[in-house]
């Protein structure tokens, strides 16, 4: 083994290891990270489709829209 084949084996070591103490990789993380990201698409949808309803169906103008939506979090909590 070379020296330069020797170098690249330690380094490629190195960032190996260095991704598996900063990268955790399992089943449940990505079950997980599954669950948050369709909660908060979910979360954008209903608020989505709450300003179109109170713009169009109430006759509201869109900041009156804006205010309810974001007055919503606070009667829910």
């Amino acid at each position: 083994m070379t020296y330069m084949e020797a170098i690249t084996l330690f380094t490629s070591c190195l960032r190996i290891a260095w991704f598996r103490d900063h990268f955790v990789s399992s089943i449940s993380v990505i079950f997980i990270w599954g669950l948050i990201l369709s909660h908060s698409l979910m979360e954008y949808t209903v608020m989505c489709l709450l300003i179109n309803y109170i713009g169009n169906k109430k006759h509201l103008s869109l900041w009156k829209a804006a205010i309810v939506v974001n007055l919503q979090p606070m009667l829910w909590d």
